[in-house]
């Protein structure tokens, strides 16, 4: 993958993802002030909505078949990538310009547009209402049937735990000596958290989930074949739908400047989390 692929590697996704989730909490959005105090009114929330924007920024890379969230979610991540690809292809087949060139592969097409990521955190905030009642009060058969939207958010926020729990702490093993077993027991405490919290926190997970896979979009601005910024609305200027938006100076995976990047973004994020805990818990 290193040889082929120019751009982040998974961990340098999920540094520079809680980097962003830092400073949008920290900035006085007054559109997000609601959710944020919600957040930091509730440290265990802000805990777990660290976790899901991390793994959230691994989600979009399920598109091609090496990913770190592939990795971690085995045969149904394999599926989920099969159903990515077959989606991304069937909409760049009906939908494409004269100066489209056919892709080798559907990586960074479809499921890499900020389009994706913004109807997943959308659909969150204005699908999810914000509710008291827990998803275990209203669990039964007719669950799925009655509640699609909720229960399409409560798989991807299962997604989400698994990925993120296994990029953060797997990470913090290499430091501290922590039994390996410890990240599934996270991951399964933070589900039940989910199921028995009310639906408005759940409606906080699900929009961190869509942050994190919107973040990781944006930093692929990076890659060497960008991303399809403005899509649908298609590039009149060089009549192509899928145009793709990237710097000049695609970053290479793996290399020097990755590692670099990735240093100083743990410090960033270090400090980042300082000052917003100094801010908001002292």
């Amino acid at each position: 993958m290193k040889k082929t692929l120019n751009g982040f590697m998974g961990r340098t996704h999920v540094i520079l993802s809680i980097c962003l989730l830092f400073i949008v909490l920290l900035l006085p959005i007054d559109k997000i002030a609601d959710t944020v105090a919600y957040i930091s009114n509730d440290p265990l929330l802000f805990v777990i909505t660290i976790v899901l924007v991390a793994g959230g920024a691994l989600l979009p890379d399920l598109d091609n078949v090496q990913s770190s969230a592939g990795s971690t979610l085995g045969v149904v991540g394999s599926a989920i990538t099969i159903f990515m690809q077959t989606t991304s292809a069937a909409v760049w087949a009906l939908y494409h310009g004269k100066r489209d060139g056919t892709p080798m592969t559907q990586h960074r097409y479809l499921w890499h547009t900020p389009f994706v990521a913004i109807l997943i955190i959308l659909g969150a905030y204005f699908g999810i209402a914000a509710s008291e009642n827990t998803i275990m009060s209203q669990l039964n058969a007719d669950f799925i049937v009655e509640q699609p939207r909720l229960a399409f958010y409560i798989l991807l926020i299962f997604l989400a735990i698994l990925c993120g729990c296994n990029a953060v702490i797997v990470k913090l093993l290499k430091f501290v000596h922590i039994p390996a077993y410890v990240k599934y027991v996270v991951a399964v405490l933070m589900v039940i958290y989910t199921l028995v919290v009310p639906i408005s926190k759940v409606r906080i997970c699900a929009i961190a989930v869509g942050c994190g896979y919107l973040f990781h979009i944006l930093e692929d601005l990076f890659a060497d074949t960008g991303i399809p910024l403005i899509w649908p609305i298609p590039a009149f200027w060089c009549k192509k739908v899928w145009w793709r938006a990237h710097s000049p100076l695609p970053i290479t995976t793996g290399g020097l400047v990755n590692s670099i990047i990735d240093l100083v973004g743990i410090i960033v994020a270090i400090g980042l989390c300082v000052i917003y805990i100094g801010v908001t818990y002292v």
